[in-house]
Parts: structure tokens; sequence; C-alpha cells
């Protein structure tokens, strides 16, 4: 009986070894790091979904995203499969979209929520903002947003 708990125990060791290196998600692409402060006429986001939409690359270039903190400051992230996230972005240029939805707000689930900012900057194609991120140097974008 003894032999084959061992057998039993020594299974369970090879395959947790075995598998160690396995079960993870590649590293994804070489990524740094991009920060940003979005404001509404004047006044600091709380709580905006920036994304920032690749416009040229390959195809390991991202979108990336970060939500806005109660100063309108955010860091990207990337998605890298598998619900992991990576800090960070891809070098490239890139079209931006902000959009701050009013969760509050939602009373059912037949309607989409309300975008509180105007709905031009909801669309990287519409909202006119773009950044360029390069390696070495600081990746450190304001996002003025106002009505006009």
């Amino acid at each position: 009986m003894s032999r084959w708990l061992l057998c039993e125990a020594m299974s369970v060791l090879i395959c947790q070894v075995a598998f160690s290196g396995c079960g993870g998600m590649p590293a994804g692409p070489e990524t740094i790091e991009v920060t940003g402060t979005v404001t509404y006429q004047g006044t600091p986001v709380e709580g905006a979904n920036v994304t920032f939409h690749p416009t040229s690359g390959s195809e390991q270039t991202l979108a990336s995203q970060g939500v806005t903190d109660n100063e309108g400051r955010f860091a990207l992230s990337t998605h890298v499969g598998g619900g992991k996230f990576k800090p960070g972005i891809v070098p490239g240029q890139y079209g931006v979209a902000i959009t701050k939805l009013d969760t509050a707000g939602i009373s059912t689930t037949l309607g989409p929520p309300k975008d509180l900012l105007p709905r031009k900057y909801g669309s990287p194609t519409t909202s006119q903002l773009t950044a360029d991120v390069a390696a070495g140097t600081p990746n450190n974008f304001e996002f003025p947003l106002s009505d006009k």
C-alpha cells in the first residue's frame, strides 16, 4: 500500500513540475509606461475609461486602457490574453477614446448607460485625440476635453 502512495505522490509531483511553466500566458509584447491626465472643462475627470487604439504598427500592437483616479490621472495597461494585463503599452501611434459612463444612472439593463462626456470623445476616429508613444521619452499625455 505504501508503494502505491509513493507512486501517486511522485505522479502528482511530476505533473506539478511539468505544468508549472506551461500554464502561464506568454509575457506579451515589450511595453513602456504611459500615464496622463483627463480634464473636462478644466476639472479632473474621475472614473473615465481611457483607451489607446493603434493606428499603425505590427500585429503585436494592442489596444491599451486605463481608468482615471479622483485627480483625473491614469496609467495604461495592455491585455495580453487570458484575462491578464501587463502594465504599459507598446510604442507606436494611437488614436485615443475617452468615455465616462453614468453607472449610477442605470435603472434597467435594457439600454446602455449614458456617456457623461461629449459623444465625440468616445471614438478614436471622432475624438481628434492622438498619442505618439516612444521608448526613451516621457509618455505623459494631457487630454483637456471641452464641449467645443
